[in-house]
């Protein structure tokens, strides 16, 4: 028994109870080394993991800012899609034939690109070289022109419902 200063009588065979929570010098050289590696690993698993865990929520956060804009995006495609119903698509491209030459001429007439590449909607006429705007809008037009001998001068002119607009 142990006496009121906390004193334990070791050779008393009734105190094996107080015997068991003495601390003891004994200790087993084959499971340290093992028990200290286990817990390093599993420190650096654990750092592993939370460095893991913070690129996930990193790529987490990349994914719904990506996840937005494509919203977005396919917002403004409906929109627009909504939008071009109904309005006719225009769009041509033709040229003069690749032999032959035109002109020296005195007079104005209209000069037929029969050779159509596109004729989206079909709005331009490769009989009389006439375009025909379906709807009011903006349209650009280009032209171009190669001069060989004489004096080099080589023009042309586009007209609107007759009027002239400009010349080259």
């Amino acid at each position: 028994m142990a006496d009121s200063k906390g004193i334990i009588d070791y050779d008393n065979p009734f105190n094996q109870d107080q015997l068991a929570i003495l601390p003891t010098e004994t200790t087993h050289q084959g499971c340290k080394p093992p028990i200290y590696t286990a817990l390093k690993e599993l420190g650096a698993l654990e750092e592993r993991l939370a460095a893991t865990m913070r690129a996930l929520e990193e790529t987490n956060k990349k994914l719904e800012a990506t996840e937005k804009k494509l919203s977005a995006l396919n917002s403004t495609v409906t929109e627009l899609s909504a939008g071009d119903k109904g309005q006719p698509r225009v769009a041509f491209s033709a040229t003069l034939q690749l032999n032959g030459n035109i002109g020296p001429v005195n007079v104005i007439y209209p000069l037929v690109y029969r050779n159509v590449l596109s004729n989206t909607g079909g709005h331009y006429s490769p009989r009389t070289g006439y375009f025909t705007a379906p709807m009011r809008g903006l349209y650009y037009f280009a032209f171009t022109s190669l001069c060989w001998g004489y004096d080099g001068s080589s023009g042309g002119s586009l007209y609107k419902n007759g009027g002239h607009v400009v010349s080259c």
